[in-house]
């Protein structure tokens, strides 16, 4: 029975682990495509530019943080949602000793790792929408002409 509940908790162990790199992940892309966005506004001379740029450049940003923000929201509703999902895996997880035999185990266990695996994909395109749709906006706002 010891053998079983080793290879239990390292699978468990390593769908937890799973789930904390693709976090991770995540967050780093969003750290990283926010340093991006603020490397690429600042440090610009307003004095040195001609008017009608300074007032492109103040719409620029001004859209430029609404966008922002609008991102950082749908970021934080992603994550809330993840982690309600990853509430309800472990509470589902918590019932899988009121298991009555080894066959129940199994299904029980399989549905864990399938709805692991879902939430942490849905994370992930999520992610991945949210990042194109941003950086589409961000690419029409810098086309716009003059």
């Amino acid at each position: 029975m010891t053998g079983t509940t080793e290879v239990a908790s390292r699978m468990y162990e390593q769908m937890f682990d799973s789930w904390r790199k693709a976090a991770e992940q995540g967050l780093h892309m969003q750290q990283e495509m926010i340093r991006f966005w603020t490397n690429g506004l600042s440090g610009l001379p307003r004095a040195a530019m001609p008017m009608n740029l300074t007032d492109q450049l103040q719409k620029v940003q001004k859209e430029w943080t609404q966008g922002m923000s609008d991102m950082t929201r749908k970021y934080q509703e992603a994550w809330e949602s993840h982690y309600k999902s990853g509430i309800k895996v472990l509470e589902d997880l918590f019932k899988m000793p009121e298991a009555r035999n080894p066959d129940e185990l199994r299904r029980r266990t399989e549905e864990f790792y399938r709805k692991s695996f879902e939430y942490m994909r849905d994370l992930s395109q999520t992610q991945v929408r949210e990042f194109q749709s941003a950086m589409e906006k961000w690419m029409d706002v810098l086309k716009r002409p003059a």
